[in-house]
């Protein structure tokens, strides 16, 4: 496929051809906070939240279910939108405190082939939000994470739609719309959408979840700090409340699932770890006493014996064990099953025709 180079975002103060005077440092636009469908211990409030919907998702069998989760740190974020019959993109890596790192692409990310591999994120300026264009800009963007820089042949395919590539990949937006949008809800809800960006003390740090495989640091603002953040970006307008966007993140779906799998082996391996003496000892006490009672038969006195030492080492609780402990590897073997068919279900939505597939493109 014959491409066009993708354009990336001027920075607010940058020279523009056949302009003698440089525009202001400064930048107009509408903040807007990126969640990502996920998995997580329970799905959102449909109720709550009627525009968000996962169609298309496999059915998950493991006890998770779909949900918003904070952005995966180390992903890129694109946020497009078109204006003179071209597609503009504005091009940020979320950081470590789950924070937005513009990445500004110089003369050497428009050579290469991959824009934004040469120019290096503008950690110190991180901010916790997205800034749109306002709509005198553009009305309508369209954002996107990945887990990899994207080169100017697939943000042509983008631009585009080959395929139906961004339709498949992109949720679309109305940055100063009202939150009545496919995918989109108040920011002012942020709270509920996100148990990720909850303190659990009601201020301070958020916690991640601690049975996933994204852990952001300690830095990482709550929901009050985003929404706060967002309404100062906003100034001197209130005529509309900030909104949060839901993206597709097949890839970090497939991984997160992997990783429970992987997380499922770990806890049966552990617990056999810790239990194996424990099984040993109850086997050699189980077949300790069956030879005893085989002797009692000849030697009547060694029944009195057999019953204290009995006694003394718990005899009944041991003979219990090893069936707590069958059950127990039963309920691992159960679990380990249960994530590897979600892993499966991931994996059959490679198919270039379909979501996972897409995102590989």
């Amino acid at each position: 496929m014959n491409f066009i180079k993708a354009l990336g975002s001027i920075r607010p103060n940058e020279k523009r051809l056949g302009k003698a005077i440089s525009p202001p440092p400064c930048e107009r636009g509408v903040p807007l906070y990126p969640l990502r469908y996920g998995i997580a211990d329970y799905a959102w409030d449909k109720e709550m939240f009627p525009r968000l919907n996962t169609e298309g998702y496999p059915t998950l069998a493991a006890g998770k279910a779909y949900g918003l989760r904070t952005l995966r740190p180390g992903s890129y974020v694109y946020l497009c939108y078109f204006e003179h019959g071209r597609m503009w993109t504005q091009h940020y890596q979320v950081t470590e405190d789950i924070k937005f790192a513009r990445i500004w692409w110089s003369y050497d990310d428009d050579q290469d082939a991959t824009p934004g591999r040469i120019s290096h994120p503008a950690t110190v300026g991180a901010q916790t939000y997205l800034f749109a264009p306002d709509a005198n800009t553009a009305e309508t963007v369209h954002l996107l994470v990945s887990d990899t820089l994207l080169s100017h042949r697939t943000l042509w395919a983008i631009e585009i739609n080959d395929g139906g590539l961004r339709d498949a990949l992109c949720t679309q937006c109305r940055p100063a719309g009202n939150p009545y949008q496919e995918h989109i809800f108040d920011a002012t809800l942020l709270g509920q959408a996100a148990p990720e960006l909850v303190s659990p003390s009601g201020h301070g740090a958020p916690k991640p979840f601690e049975w996933s495989e994204i852990q952001f640091s300690e830095e990482a603002p709550n929901h009050h700090n985003v929404l706060g953040n967002m309404y100062i970006a906003l100034l001197p307008r209130k005529d509309f409340t900030p909104l949060v966007v839901a993206l597709q993140d097949p890839i970090g779906v497939a991984s997160e699932l992997h990783y429970l799998i992987a997380r499922s082996v770990t806890r049966k391996t552990e617990y056999a770890g810790r239990n194996a003496h424990k099984l040993q000892s109850a086997t050699l006490i189980r077949n300790y006493f069956e030879e005893m009672k085989k002797q009692a038969g000849k030697n009547p006195d060694l029944g009195h014996m057999i019953v204290k030492q009995q006694n003394l080492v718990n005899y009944a609780s041991a003979m219990l064990f090893p069936g707590v402990y069958a059950k127990e590897i039963e309920a691992f073997d159960s679990a380990i099953a249960a994530a590897v068919m979600d892993s499966i279900s991931w994996v059959r939505l490679i198919d270039p025709s379909r979501l996972l597939g897409k995102a590989l493109h």
